[in-house]
């Protein structure tokens, strides 16, 4: 008997690690780098800055690609002029949760993140970026189903023209 237990735990090892066994054992992590292939940039392109070395990437995770944070100034008028989009591109049919990388420099602004889930729905979360020091942040209390998407933009009325916000990574964890 002990060969087949051994078998049979064997290939449901095999089988949770491929996430192929219901979605207790599916649960995961994607990371969502900006300026990577899930990420997409609109604006002015004179508008946009970068930093080197910082963010997730830039600084701490060292896996990933491309290397360094990206900011924007606040606008206060109506309507974004820079903003960008993370696309998960594997969503799934239960609970997700987005968090946000906030880099060290550069983010200053109160920023406001809006989710998609169920291709359709969205939900907001204004973020103040100030007191975060290379810190992911959670967008959402409650799990999202089919989290598709997050979206960023430079436009805020709180703070002042000076104030900067910052584009980094994008985690959705399952």
């Amino acid at each position: 008997m002990r060969p087949y237990r051994y078998i049979l735990s064997a290939a449901l090892s095999a089988l949770c690690a491929l996430g192929s066994v219901g979605p207790a054992f599916a649960a995961g992590t994607v990371y969502l780098a900006n300026g990577g292939q899930n990420f997409t940039a609109y604006g002015p392109s004179s508008y946009w800055r970068y930093d080197l070395g910082l963010g997730y990437c830039g600084n701490a995770g060292s896996w990933c690609s491309p290397r360094h944070s990206q900011w924007t100034y606040v606008n206060q008028t109506a309507g974004n002029v820079n903003w960008a989009t993370w696309r998960n591109p594997a969503p799934v049919n239960y609970p997700e949760y987005a968090s946000a990388f906030i880099p060290r420099r550069n983010a200053t602004a109160t920023a406001k993140y809006t989710l998609r889930y169920n291709y359709g729905s969205y939900q907001s979360a204004y973020l103040d970026q100030l007191p975060y020091y290379d810190q992911w942040v959670r967008l959402n209390s409650g799990g999202l189903a089919m989290l598709d998407q997050v979206m960023l933009g430079d436009q805020s009325y709180w703070g002042s023209a000076s104030s900067k916000v910052a584009f980094d990574e994008i985690k959705i964890e399952n």
